[in-house]
């Protein structure tokens, strides 16, 4: 798959995230899902430590701790459900390929909200 392919299959699950934004128990058991099958291996090891703030940033604007737009927060959340949906473009038990797609789609996520990234990541030092 090309970049466009991605993000077009990414923007399908970007509007789940809408069905997330407002139900915060649902969107802490999906935190939870992904923190748990998140594994520093393969195509996820390059961007490992955005997903990791992706992750925190997402659990601390649930807690109220961390203030960010509502966008930054669908474009995680879309990330997010895209990860944890086990058949997506390349479903993820074909080995290494089934996580190539996750990791265009956490890159192209990681592209849209660096900035965010970077100002949540000098708050947490």
């Amino acid at each position: 798959m090309n970049n466009s392919e991605y993000e077009s299959e990414y923007k399908k699950y970007r509007n789940k995230a809408e069905e997330y934004i407002n139900d915060r128990e649902k969107t802490r058991n999906l935190l939870e899902q992904a923190t748990k099958k998140a594994k520093k291996q393969g195509p996820l090891d390059k961007i490992w430590d955005d997903i990791q703030l992706m992750f925190g940033l997402l659990g601390d604007w649930l807690s109220g701790t961390y203030k960010v737009s509502t966008g930054t927060i669908l474009a995680i959340l879309g990330a997010v459900i895209y990860f944890v949906t086990p058949i997506d473009a390349i479903a993820d038990f074909i080995p290494v390929l089934g996580w190539m797609d996750d990791a265009a789609v956490f890159t192209l996520v990681i592209n849209q909200i660096r900035a965010e990234l970077d100002r949540y990541k000098e708050r947490k030092r």
